[in-house]
């Protein structure tokens, strides 16, 4: 070991070859000085995490790399670049030793073999560590004093008394906020592993420093003190601004969530949850920045339940391309979670999905470097409607993986697309919501050739209302809980009709400029944000049958809705224009009336609806014209009524 402690060898590395099945991890330790402004002088130790070695973690932005910061590392210069050199200085005692871990001198950058195998340990170093402080940078002015706002606003008091004024607040103390909020450390993708596994994170700003912990109350009394009326058109546009960007304390602690899960559990169902919750997650933080896309996976990777990972044999090898890696934990993901939940976050298409194979992904992986696709399926809605629905009844979850990337699952026939209708499209403000509704009740009014006041009084399916069903459908036959508890519950039809009683109340005091908007409860409130929610990035579809839906993605006319095996909402393919019975995937959707298991008992009905269509010649145009090769790797018919879907 002593030889390791050393100056530098002779070819002037600072680097010795690590041993892996140690679990050898370097540390930087920095030696102390009085002298403010004398260089940073450090030696870099070689320990094993099994020894519980004592140490900070540093988590932080690299910045920009053309500044370079030259400080002695064993006695050696040594070349840092982005904000680690400002880190370093700013971090160093006046009288003791301090250790820390940082990647970007810890690491040997240059070794990608090396690199791999400390991408492993990631999760363990940031675990283990006694503590993880973020580094957001030395204070600039716009800065001074903002943590101490921070600590006031974990009070209803302190809330109180820094807004004073919710329509018209102190500007000054917001863009002093969002200036914080807007550092480079919060766009970066690693940060979120690394915070998450911490079990005492610190974020430090220039000599200042704040709890996550504070941060977090400070969100949630905020959130509270707003009642979520933010989302609204209630509050200034700058409150808006600041509550949004703020809300990515609220990621990092579902992240955080997701760790403790890990922890603490070992069943299976709870397992799956925690997967499914991971896949909402990685969606929402595409947006993030890293300088590989293949770290997009790899730091995210450690936070999936430890059994899972080990199932996979998953290694991370950045001699990998980035498709490739997206592809296989893709794949895996649907496995294991047993579920198609990942179909809500693929990114067509905006442009014909065979367009997508510039980017060397099939249609059923989402590209991860593209910003993130149906947003507001993130945190933990869609893991609720997986409680609440089974559109495939009781079903076994079937998966098979053939050659060049192709899916085979087990499918029912459901209906064809006729007509789609995208929110956006009607208005781009707030309360666009309102036109979306109004717009899609008269579409469907029309579709069935009878006058609006009539449309809405027939019988929709047997025993269901049409008004009923068209609610049902644009709620998606769920409802906030307003009770203690947080989530989402199954729609009952006194809450569908109180929904939309406040919802033309807020709309009414929207299109009269009424400041009484803020006087609505905080269950109204809930209500409202929940239906605006439902509108947003999606679509309204109505079947060849006058089944109503409402979808994920980007759905057109012509493509096609299956139950599939195991899972609890529909999912709508896209005939390729290649092969004939192969598909593209657009995403789920939700199909009123049939989200209980209600196709099963009348599977006939389903099969001969299928008949008649797929004889007609405009259904038989859409679809490729030869054989799919990849049915050579598929067995016998699969037991009635279900049909093999290969999906590419």
């Amino acid at each position: 070991m002593a030889d390791r402690l050393s100056c530098m060898s002779a070819s002037g590395s600072v680097y010795h070859e690590l041993d892996g099945p140690r679990r050898e991890i370097r540390l930087l330790a920095i030696h102390p000085s009085r002298d403010l402004a004398a260089q940073v002088q450090c030696s870099l130790e070689v320990v094993s995490l099994d020894d519980d070695p004592v140490f900070e973690a540093l988590s932080y932005a690299w910045g920009d790399a053309t500044l370079n910061h030259e400080i002695l590392v064993n006695c050696g210069v040594f070349h840092t670049t982005g904000s680690a050199g400002s880190a370093l200085q700013a971090l160093r005692s006046q009288d003791n030793r301090r250790v820390l871990w940082i990647d970007a001198i810890c690491i040997n950058q240059s070794n990608l073999i090396e690199r791999s195998d400390q991408v492993k340990l990631m999760g363990s170093i940031y675990g283990t560590a006694k503590t993880v402080r973020v580094w957001l940078g030395i204070e600039e002015l716009e800065d001074i004093g903002v943590l101490d706002v921070f600590k006031a606003l974990t009070s209803l008091q302190g809330a109180s008394d820094t807004f004073k004024s919710v329509t018209e607040p102190n500007e000054h103390i917001l863009a002093k906020m969002c200036h914080f909020l807007g550092r480079s450390w919060w766009q970066r993708f690693w940060v979120v592993q690394e915070v998450a596994l911490g079990q005492h994170v610190v974020f430090q700003l220039g000599v200042e420093s704040i709890e996550f912990h504070e941060l977090l109350l400070a969100h949630r009394i905020c959130t509270a003190y707003f009642g979520g009326k933010y989302s609204t058109n209630s509050y200034s546009r700058a409150i808006r601004i600041f509550m949004t960007a703020f809300d990515n304390i609220e990621v990092l602690d579902l992240v955080h969530h997701i760790c403790v899960v890990n922890k603490i559990s070992m069943d299976p169902r709870m397992e799956r949850y925690a997967i499914m919750l991971w896949t909402a997650i990685a969606n929402i933080l595409r947006v993030r920045k890293t300088t590989d896309d293949r770290d997009r996976m790899y730091a995210l990777f450690g936070l999936l339940p430890p059994g899972f990972v080990r199932r996979t044999k998953m290694n991370s090898s950045y001699s990998s391309t980035p498709e490739q890696i997206f592809i296989d934990v893709t794949y895996h993901i649907i496995s294991s979670s047993k579920s198609r939940m990942m179909f809500n976050y693929l990114d067509g298409p905006r442009i014909p999905l065979v367009s997508r194979s510039h980017s060397g992904l099939p249609s059923w992986v989402p590209d991860w470097r593209t910003d993130p696709a149906n947003e507001l399926e993130g945190s933990t809605f869609r893991v609720e409607r997986d409680v609440i629905f089974s559109a495939s009844g009781d079903s076994a979850f079937s998966l098979k993986r053939l050659s060049s990337n192709t899916l085979c699952l087990q499918g029912i026939f459901i209906d064809i697309v006729l007509q789609c209708f995208r929110s956006e499209s009607r208005c781009q403000n707030d309360s666009h919501e309102n036109y979306s509704y109004a717009f899609w009740r008269e579409k469907w009014a029309s579709f069935q050739n009878l006058p609006l006041n009539k449309a809405m009084s027939q019988s929709y399916l047997p025993g269901m209302n049409a008004d009923a069903a068209f609610r049902k459908t644009v709620l998606l036959d769920c409802e906030p809980n307003l009770g203690a508890g947080k989530g989402h519950k199954r729609l009952t039809a006194e809450d569908s009709e109180e929904m939309f009683r406040v919802h033309e109340l807020f709309m009414q005091s929207e299109y009269e400029h009424k400041s009484d908007a803020q006087n609505f409860s905080g269950a109204d409130l809930r209500r409202l944000s929940y239906m605006k929610d439902c509108v947003r990035d999606r679509s309204f579809v109505i079947t060849t049958s006058g089944l109503m839906g409402m979808a994920q993605g980007y759905p057109e006319p012509g493509d096609h809705i299956f139950a599939v095996a195991g899972n609890s909402h529909p999912v709508i393919l896209r005939p390729s224009e290649f092969y004939a019975d192969t598909w593209l995937a657009v995403g789920e959707c939700h199909v009123t009336g049939l989200m209980y298991g209600e196709i099963m008992p009348h599977k006939k009905h389903f099969s001969d609806l299928q008949q008649n269509l797929y004889a007609r010649s405009e259904v038989q145009n859409i679809k490729g014209g030869r054989r799919n090769p990849r049915w050579e790797e598929v067995s016998a018919k699969p037991d009635d009524p279900w049909e093999w879907l290969l999906v590419e």
